[in-house]
């Protein structure tokens, strides 16, 4: 009886071990499989992330083109009129008329000349004001418009770094 029951043990021995070399070579699988899909998902956030920050690249490319292109254009539109005595003299001819025209008090044409290109130089000062009011104002709408998506886009890098951290 002794040589039967020392085949069993044997053959049970043996039988433990194959089970669990194939139970080790499950778990090695079912591993490689998590840690692959761990990492398809990690690349496709990457990927994600990446499109997002080129897009937003792109986008804030074009916004300054833009905005240095509203600026130049009106710069160029606005452009205030530099009164000249001659031009005045040739346009009204006598000096009563063109006080009488632009309300202005003025005993030469040298003198009415010059309070207008004062009264140019003051709009001009309060149109830049004004741009640059708006401008700013519109800048400051931008930036914060960017700084969401930046911290968008942080949450997102985030969830990639728990995802790759996470242990397999």
């Amino acid at each position: 009886m002794n040589d039967r029951t020392s085949k069993k043990n044997i053959s049970i021995t043996k039988s433990k071990s194959q089970q669990t070399i194939g139970d080790r070579v499950r778990n090695i699988a079912d591993r490689i499989q998590q840690e692959t899909a761990i990492q398809i998902q990690a690349t496709s956030h990457i990927l994600g992330a990446a499109a997002q920050i080129a897009n937003n690249h792109d986008r804030l490319i074009e916004e300054v083109v833009d905005m240095v292109s509203e600026d130049l254009e009106k710069n160029t539109r606005s452009s205030p009129k530099i009164y000249s005595v001659n031009s005045l003299k040739q346009q009204f001819k006598i000096l009563a008329r063109a006080k009488s025209h632009f309300q202005i008090k003025a005993s030469s044409w040298d003198s009415l000349v010059n309070k207008l290109n004062d009264r140019v130089d003051r709009q001009k000062q309060s149109n830049l004001s004004l741009q640059a009011s708006e401008s700013q104002s519109a800048s400051i709408d931008r930036l914060n418009a960017i700084e969401s998506e930046m911290k968008v886009i942080h949450d997102k890098i985030d969830r990639i770094l728990c995802l790759l951290s996470k242990p397999i």
